[in-house]
């Protein structure tokens, strides 16, 4: 070897041993300094908690009011609301089912417990009465079921239409805002007023 000088074989064999071992332990030091990876948020579109089987219940002095179901509940960033899929809610009087909506899908406010149902819309009581919509919005504190969409209200051979509406969950007292068209017979238990739109 020209010019190298003297070669020390021991000493290079060391070298070669600690090169590997000190990468290493360069590497297990650099990935104790690295932090856990943080979750991202899911992006606005996409529900933050998604529920299987979702069913609530609302009682008051310990008598059932109503109970709730949907096939699948969503939790959206932002919203205070649940959105509902394949909706079902039983009412009752006394503790007994009264009437039961279903619908394609709703939105709940768990603070309010008001709910509003959407697409094919239907209220069916005990008497076998039946009030169609496609949007119903449930006000909990004042246990009344009202709209500003057409409705369809059919008993027996009778039917009514309209637009805009109130009601108990029994279809018991009701009554039909505006451009309101049938005949009501006079055993009939609900009121039915018309204002004209201007």
């Amino acid at each position: 070897m020209t010019g190298c000088g003297r070669l020390d074989l021991a000493a290079w064999r060391r070298r070669l041993w600690i090169a590997p071992a000190l990468a290493s332990a360069l590497a297990l030091v650099a990935g104790c300094n690295q932090q856990e990876p943080q979750s991202t948020p899911p992006p606005a579109g996409q529900p933050t908690q998604v529920t299987e089987g979702y069913h609530t219940t609302q009682t008051r002095d310990g008598v059932m009011q109503w109970e709730l179901w949907g096939n699948t509940a969503e939790r959206f960033p932002g919203q205070q609301a649940l959105h509902l899929n394949a909706v079902r809610m039983v009412f009752y009087r006394a503790g007994i089912a009264d009437a039961t909506l279903t619908s394609s899908s709703a939105e709940v406010d768990e603070q309010t417990k008001n709910m509003t149902a959407r697409g094919n819309v239907r209220v069916i009581n005990t008497r076998e009465q039946l009030l169609e919509s496609e949007v119903l919005h449930w006000d909990d504190a004042r246990q009344r079921i009202h709209t500003d969409e057409f409705v369809k209200f059919t008993d027996g051979d009778q039917v009514l239409t309209g637009y805009g509406l109130e009601t108990d969950p029994d279809l018991t007292d009701l009554t039909l805002r505006e451009r309101v068209e049938g005949n009501v017979p006079d055993s009939a238990r609900r009121q039915v007023s018309q204002e004209q739109r201007p």
